[in-house]
Formats: C-alpha cells, structure tokens, sequence
C-alpha cells in the first residue's frame, strides 16, 4: 500500500505488465497492484516530510506496490495519513531505500530483510534516506528481461522504524542493528518491527552509446 504519493501516475502500461508478469509472477500474492505508481515521466520540487524526515518522491521509477495494509500488529499508523502533505503524521515512519538485486528483492518481499555480510558498521540491515545512495548499490546487480531485452536495476521502498534505526557517521547509512548470535525468531522479529518494504522500485538502465 503507497500512502504519501498522489503526484505520480497508476497507470498499468504494457512494459510494467510485462515485467509483473516475467519477473514478479512468483511475488503475486505479495503485490498490491491498485496502490502501484509510475513516477517515471514526472517531476516535483515540492518539499515533503516522512516520518519527521526530508523525503523525495522517486522520480524515474516504476513502483510496484507490495501488500502491507493491515499486514503488522500495530496496524497502519507506519505508512502515515493518505495524500500528499508536506508534514509528517503522527506516528509515521521515515522513508529509505535500499539497493538489491531481482533475487534479494523476491526474499525480501516474500519473508522480511535478513542481515548480511556487509557489516560497515555493525552487523544489522542496512538502508538510506537517499535513493541515489541506494542507486549505487543497485547498478552493481542489474538484470534482463528476456521479454523486453532492456537492462533494469532494482530498488526496495521501505518504512523505518526512528525508535530503532541507528544513523551511522555516514549519515546517509541508516542501521537496524541485529547482533551476532541473534536467534531466526527474533532477527524476524527485531526486523518486522524496524524495517518495512512497501514497494519495489524498478528503472531501465539506458543502454551507453
């Protein structure tokens, strides 16, 4: 469910059904496609705060939107008040990002964020305010689409628990610890209550000339 955007389009062309249909066929029952967004074609300056947090609309990118109403014991308060506002809501969480590849993006939507082996700081899940920061992360593991032959990359869209995210020396890092040693149960448990995707962002790579 997308709760803060009204400015994009939800508008289902060929080239998102497409990629539905090729690459998130085994997702179906974690998509929300009435909530999904193309921010593809548009622009914004409006300000706009998340959570307390300076907060950018993802222009460039299709959305797609995964099922989260009603999906956690504290309810909705997380996803904030419906339409665009330029002030928070009580009880909202910020918005950050994380770079990923196809594959992770399917565990990660299926089930919930696991801790890597990239422990920068500490061990934990690893996210950022800045999608250009997360950006980064997600040309490193592009994809093709055998139905369209264009290069995509891929972005998780999430919700950050504030009482629990850590912001690392480099602010634009954003940590929710799970130390070593913690349990399956309660790293499911920690992360469901820290860390919430709400969307998959997809973008085509233009080809270089």
């Amino acid at each position: 469910m997308v709760s803060e955007e009204v400015c994009g389009s939800n508008t289902h062309d060929l080239t998102a059904s497409a990629l539905r249909k090729e690459l998130l066929v085994d997702l179906e029952n974690f998509l929300d496609p009435q909530f999904d967004y193309d921010f593809r074609h548009g622009s914004d300056s409006s300000q706009c705060s998340c959570g307390g947090e300076p907060y950018s609309r993802p222009w460039g990118w299709y959305r797609f939107a995964l099922k989260v109403k009603n999906k956690y014991p504290d309810e909705n308060t997380w996803l904030g008040s419906d339409g665009w506002r330029s002030c928070s809501s009580a009880g909202e969480w910020p918005v950050s990002f994380h770079g990923t590849s196809i594959e992770g993006a399917k565990a990660i939507a299926s089930s919930h964020y696991t801790a890597g082996p990239g422990q920068i700081y500490s061990r934990g899940i690893y996210s950022t305010p800045d999608i250009l920061e997360a950006d980064f992360y997600a040309m490193i593991k592009t994809f093709k689409s055998n139905k369209t032959g264009k290069t995509y990359k891929l972005i998780m869209q999430n919700r950050i628990n504030p009482k629990t995210r850590v912001i690392t020396a480099k602010k634009t890092y954003w940590l929710i610890p799970v130390p070593e040693g913690t349990s399956a149960a309660e790293e499911k448990s920690i992360v469901e209550a820290s860390i919430r995707p709400y969307g998959i962002l997809i973008k085509e790579v233009p080809i270089p000339f």
